[in-house]
């Protein structure tokens, strides 16, 4: 039950094309976070050696699975999918080792049987990413194609997770889900009718009882001409009476993003080199607010470098007493409380926030 106290399905046969990424959150999902897709500008720029130097990462993309559908949005807070399809007819996960994928643990998801269906390569963070993504496609689409697995497949799954062995377990992962065959769905005919006559029923009369029986006398021409009507008054105009001036209505003040769980880690943001062009190149084509920090080209100093509708802007880094400040006004005791404050805070002169950390692919950081 959603929370408007009506019935949501199971499954949906269909995706739900414009639901926005927090709104089917409330829906009770099987699994959402972050992973990088490979798109039909990564393959591209995979066939072009000139350019595949420049773009090494896959975009990053919100993913969410529900109710036999999968779902891609371009951030958390897209208001429609960019992406969506029905799990019913694909059949398959694997993995899949993609040369020069930024060290990515990469997977595909397409159909064995149906070859017009597309498909779709994924990369995650870390290995245990990777299977538990797979892990839950997979009992998605058992669901959305209404397969049934053999009871040894189910007992063998139960076992490899408590063991040390990922190649087993990945034999089951990777194995065809039984997709089911549904007949077609014919077009329905119309039945044809003869031109035979109604009878009448037994307890009625003849059909002309049913109607006045109009004679002769009766008819338009023997009735004689129509009166004329009564000519219709005029009215005076209403005068409008002069009340107060309208007021402007207010503008709705939009919802503040929701606060996420997980505190910041140098891990989403650091960057080990003082490349100032390759640091642009990486916050290139991201949302703006997306950041991250680099070592200072000129001493052991750091800078905060920022993607914004202008392009990146850069904020050198202070140190004084052990604390952080980016002002000279606001002194924070560690880098991490300085990126959280200035998430919620508008950077000095400018109009633009931090929103995440470039290399962040967890949904509960908190910003």
């Amino acid at each position: 039950m959603s929370g408007d106290g009506s019935i949501v399905p199971s499954i949906f046969l269909e995706p739900q094309t414009t639901i926005g990424a927090q709104d089917i959150l409330r829906l009770g999902v099987k699994l959402y976070g972050f992973l990088r897709k490979r798109g039909q500008l990564e393959r591209t720029l995979q066939r072009v050696p000139v350019l595949k130097l420049i773009i090494t990462k896959w975009r990053q993309k919100f993913v969410v699975i529900a109710k036999g559908c999968l779902y891609i949005y371009n951030d958390e807070f897209s208001t429609s999918p960019f992406q969506s399809v029905s799990l019913r007819g694909y059949d398959k996960v694997v993995r899949e080792i993609i040369q020069d994928s930024d060290r990515m643990k990469s997977f595909k998801l397409y159909s064995k049987e149906q070859f017009d269906r597309k498909q779709f390569t994924f990369g995650s963070a870390s290995e245990d990413d990777r299977k538990k993504w797979m892990k839950l496609l997979k009992a998605e689409m058992v669901l959305a194609n209404e397969a049934v697995e053999d009871d040894e497949e189910h007992v063998i799954s139960h076992k490899q997770s408590h063991d040390d062995e990922p190649e087993d377990e990945y034999t089951y992962l990777e194995k065809q889900v039984n997709v089911k065959e549904y007949p077609p769905i014919l077009p329905h005919k119309p039945i044809k009718t003869t031109n035979r006559k109604k009878q009448p029923e037994p307890d009625s009369d003849t059909e002309s009882d049913d109607y006045d029986k109009i004679t002769e006398a009766m008819s338009p021409g023997a009735r004689g001409a129509r009166a004329p009507l009564p000519p219709i008054p005029k009215s005076e105009p209403v005068k409008k009476k002069e009340g107060p001036p309208m007021r402007k209505p207010k503008k709705p003040v939009p919802a503040e993003k929701p606060l996420l769980k997980r505190d910041i880690s140098r891990e989403d943001f650091e960057y080990k080199s003082s490349d100032r062009i390759q640091a642009q190149n990486i916050l290139s084509g991201r949302d703006a607010g997306t950041y991250l920090v680099r070592q200072s080209r000129a001493n052991d100093s750091e800078v905060l470098s920022v993607q914004t509708v202008d392009g990146m802007k850069e904020f050198k880094i202070f140190r004084k007493d052990g604390q952080f400040s980016i002002d000279h006004k606001v002194f924070f005791n560690s880098l991490e409380l300085l990126l959280q404050h200035f998430s919620k805070a508008d950077l000095p002169n400018r109009h633009d926030s931090l929103s995440r950390g470039y290399s962040c692919t967890d949904l509960t950081v908190a910003m």
